[in-house]
């Protein structure tokens, strides 16, 4: 009806698809939506999650469970805070099943998640970020329960200075651990000069191992995908700015 619609993710299943992302409203603002096609294409189901007022709300990522449960994680906008992360659990039929929503500590924090994935368990992994009390964003990563919307462990991230952390992918190898990238601000200059961080995570929530890229000097540095291939080698791709314009690059990690 002439408004703007935008898928944002997809997850592909043995039996059909899955779709998030956003679709606008008459007061131009938009509205979290995830879809269900089977393999031919039909949609099966459609719902919507949309906050308080006329504010955007939006999926950055899904997952299924053992239970062919489907996960969409990424924001909404609740009474009395500012936007906050959300996950919302659907059967497979497409009924709302549950509604998980965290916020940082600042007053009115921005907090999205930006990957969602299931370890071998079933149970959902979501990556992102929180903006806390005297901080700017912190990496945020936390593993849910499949059987109650709430967490079973939930970790932090702080760069450790007053710089903005973030992430933005997440993928897992067979022996389910969790790697994740993104940005993180490693020293006191107020230039926006973030390094690329790329992390190890095990089942438990502790970090394995983690690693940052600088291009050079106080150049901006961010990791956007990453994937996981043969002998458990990481790979990351994203972009540095060279002082003048940005430049893709790809990173190739072993597994230790």
């Amino acid at each position: 009806g002439g408004f703007s619609d935008e898928g944002i993710c997809l997850l592909a299943t043995s039996i059909g698809c899955y779709v998030g992302g956003c679709e606008e409203d008459a007061n131009a603002r938009r509205n979290a939506v995830c879809l269900s096609y089977n393999t031919s294409g039909a949609q099966q189901w459609k719902q919507n999650f949309n906050g308080v007022g006329d504010n955007n709300d939006n999926i950055r990522g899904i997952c299924v469970d053992n239970n062919n449960n489907v996960y969409a994680a990424g924001y909404s906008v609740t009474k009395g805070e500012n936007r906050d992360i959300s996950v919302v659990k659907f059967s497979s039929s497409g009924s709302f099943l549950c509604e998980y929503d965290e916020h940082g500590s600042s007053t009115g924090s921005v907090d999205e998640a930006q990957a969602i994935v299931v370890d071998n368990s079933g149970n959902p992994v979501v990556a992102g970020f929180t903006k806390n009390s005297g901080e700017s964003n912190d990496i945020t990563y936390f593993k849910m329960s499949n059987t109650v919307c709430d967490t079973v462990w939930h970790q932090i991230k702080d760069g450790g200075y007053f710089g903005s952390d973030k992430i933005y992918d997440m993928t897992q190898d067979a022996a389910g651990n969790t790697y994740i990238t993104g940005r993180i601000d490693a020293n006191p200059s107020s230039l926006n000069n973030d390094d690329c961080y790329t992390a190890k995570i095990d089942a438990n929530g502790n970090i394995a191992w983690e690693m940052t890229y600088n291009s050079g000097g106080m150049n901006e540095d961010r990791g956007i995908e990453i994937r996981v291939g043969n002998a458990n080698n990481v790979y990351v791709t994203g972009r540095s700015f060279n002082g003048t314009d940005y430049d893709v690059f790809l990173i190739k990690y072993n597994n230790a």
